[in-house]
């Protein structure tokens, strides 16, 4: 359409220019009689020479018009073009997100399968305790101990020692 609206006022820019030569002829018009020939192009009849003289205001205002329409278009264009750019940039920034968004999710359900591994891991590690609380109660008991001290590593240490007083005994070694 902007490509119709620069192709009328260039038609209409070139009417002007004719018209503005017809105009420049006046001096000439004044020496025409009807049935003679004009000495610039041989014709008998001379239209213009009676005072009927086409004016370019009408083609003026519509030049002026066209001129308007054209810059307007154009801002419009350039208005286009910046939303266009601008509706690009802001889908490839959601492109973006949604990438991250994807990622995120990813990382979360990895962290709520690694948090779910570690619960169960550790709800093995309780009843691998539990069993090996059950068989320490059950040897224990042969030493007159029947319950488990809360203070476990206190007894650790006792057993180490008591593992080492034990083997000093039977090698007669001092050193284990």
């Amino acid at each position: 359409m902007l490509r119709e609206y620069r192709s009328e006022k260039e038609a209409l820019l070139r009417e002007r220019e004719y018209l503005a030569r017809i105009a420049a002829l006046e001096e000439h018009r004044n020496h025409l009689v009807d049935g003679k020939e004009c000495p610039l192009c041989g014709s008998l009849e001379h239209p213009f020479a009676l005072g009927n003289v086409p004016t370019s205001d009408d083609t003026e205002q519509k030049i002026v018009l066209l001129t308007q329409i054209i810059a307007d278009a154009e801002a419009l264009e350039t208005k286009i073009q910046s939303l266009t750019t601008a509706e690009r940039d802001a889908s490839t920034a959601l492109i973006e997100q949604k990438k991250k968004e994807t990622v995120a999710h990813h990382a979360k359900e990895s962290a709520i399968t690694a948090h779910n591994s570690s619960l169960e891991s550790a709800r093995e590690a309780q009843q691998s305790f539990s069993a090996m609380e059950k068989v320490l109660s059950e040897k224990f008991k042969a030493y007159g101990i029947h319950k488990i001290p809360e203070d476990l590593p206190c007894l650790i240490g006792g057993a180490s020692f008591t593992k080492g007083y034990m083997a000093e005994k039977r090698t007669g070694n001092k050193d284990p």
